[in-house]
C-alpha cells in the first residue's frame, strides 16, 4: 500500500510525464530545425557524380559521391553550399 508521501511523488511524476508527452511534436520540430545533421531528399543527380539535396536548411550540394541515395543524412556544416 502506498503512503501519502509516496502517492504524491507518483502523482507528480505522472503529471510531469504527461506534460512532456503533450509537447513532443514541438520538441521534435525544434530539434529537426536546430540540428545541422538531418534527413535530406535528393532533388537532382548529375552525370559528374554530384547531387542536389533539399533539407531543413535549404538546397545543398554535398561532396561528390556515387551513387547518390534518395534519402541521406547529411551534415550541413560539411556540405558545400
Amino acid at each position: 500500500m502506498l503512503t501519502r508521501k509516496q502517492w504524491g511523488r507518483t502523482e507528480r511524476f505522472c503529471r510531469i510525464a504527461r506534460h512532456l508527452c503533450r509537447g513532443w511534436p514541438a520538441l521534435a520540430l525544434l530539434a529537426f530545425v536546430a540540428s545541422p545533421i538531418g534527413p535530406h531528399l535528393r532533388i537532382e543527380q548529375r552525370y559528374d557524380g554530384t547531387c542536389l539535396y533539399a533539407g531543413s536548411r535549404g538546397v545543398i550540394s554535398p561532396a561528390v559521391h556515387f551513387p547518390c541515395p534518395l534519402l541521406a543524412w547529411l551534415d550541413t556544416r560539411r556540405a558545400i553550399q
